[in-house]
């Protein structure tokens, strides 16, 4: 029997760049089609960005990269890969200026910044890769430009719906008529399911229309993957009291792996929206500019009252060198015992003015 030949060790530092041009030579030619200069942004996007970079991304990230690419084309001629300069990117900041905003307004600057923010990740893709983070690039041009992002506008900031107000919305509910033809699902239980769902977790309504049952424990807590979790790799854990509970088990069947079923989402957005407008209009609510973002707020606003560091916990924004947070503190524990004891907005009588936010129960 012949010796068998031993394997090479492979040397990290001396060998990387071997491995990154197998990589690139399987991925760019077989797997996603060839590559090259002459491609277009989007072109790019499609090929090689898509199946790399953004496997993980939510449906919203890749949204925003959607509508920045299109504007791209629409404002540059869109350009090859290789003939990208730093005038055209620099133009593409001008000429965005005098794009449409919301509500007839102009664009806002804070948009064109994210516009810009998702276009350089893309270009970026398409370089050399110098920096660690970015090994995997495609490597078609020498040296990406750079986007003059405009200046981060902060936003005026926007109250949390009241107790009230979250009240009247739910006592409206009654006259929802969406979701329709999905049966056994009753639109006026949907609803308020809903109401009642994200102002007891603060969760975000991209996120929630997303949640399945089996992603919730038997002890409340809720396991959602990163896919659909906005801005973290491992995803989260969310906590659902018992109010939450209740609201979603009256739309449990065995039909809908969904908790909240809602036909064609992400892409009927703007229906949802509507159909909230249109509950606001019959509540009597007039906050514009806050949405269902309103209820995330009400959750966030009682909880800091009463225990910053679980305000934090429920939204999510532990920062990750937070070593009392994240290393000391039992956060399953503090987190279930303030939601089940977050006060709750009354619907099923006429409003009560007194009724307050940080109105705890003992």
């Amino acid at each position: 029997m012949s010796e068998q030949p031993k394997k090479k060790r492979l040397d990290h530092d001396q060998d990387e760049p071997q491995i990154l041009s197998i990589f690139r030579a399987d991925t760019s030619q077989q797997r996603f089609g060839q590559l090259s200069p002459s491609m277009t942004l989007g072109q790019f996007y499609d090929a090689y960005v898509l199946p790399v970079w953004r496997t993980a991304s939510s449906t919203k990230t890749m949204a925003i990269d959607q509508a920045a690419l299109n504007h791209w084309a629409s404002l540059t001629g869109d350009p090859p890969l290789d003939a990208i300069s730093a005038y055209d990117t620099a133009a593409f900041v001008e000429r965005a200026k005098l794009l449409p905003g919301k509500n007839g307004r102009p664009i806002s600057p804070n948009t064109i910044r994210k516009h810009c923010t998702a276009l350089q990740f893309i270009l970026d893709r398409a370089g050399p890769g110098d920096d660690r983070r970015l090994r995997n690039t495609a490597r078609l041009i020498d040296r990406p430009p750079g986007f003059q992002r405009p200046k981060y506008r902060k936003p005026p900031t926007i109250g949390a719906l009241s107790l009230l107000e979250i009240g009247r919305w739910m006592r409206v509910c009654d006259q929802a008529n969406t979701p329709a033809r999905m049966r056994p699902v009753v639109p006026t239980k949907w609803w308020r399911a809903l109401v009642t769902f994200l102002y007891n977790t603060a969760l975000r309504i991209e996120t929630t229309l997303y949640l399945e049952w089996d992603m919730l424990a038997e002890d409340g807590w809720l396991t959602i993957p990163p896919e659909i979790y906005k801005g973290r790799e491992h995803g989260g854990e969310f906590y659902v009291n018992r109010h939450a509970r209740a609201a979603i088990e009256s739309l449990r069947h065995w039909r809908f792996q969904e908790i909240f079923p809602w036909k064609n989402w992400p892409n009927s957005a703007s229906w949802l929206h509507e159909q909230r407008r249109r509950l606001w209009k019959a509540a009597k609510i007039n906050r514009p500019g806050i949405g269902f973002h309103g209820l995330r707020k009400a959750c966030e606003t009682a909880l800091a009252g009463r225990n910053e560091l679980v305000a934090r916990f429920v939204a999510g924004h532990v920062a990750g060198d937070d070593i009392l947070a994240n290393h000391y503190v039992d956060h399953r524990q503090i987190v279930g015992e303030h939601l089940e004891q977050l006060p709750q907005p009354t619907w099923r009588h006429d409003d009560n003015p007194n009724q307050m936010m940080f109105d705890w129960a003992s």
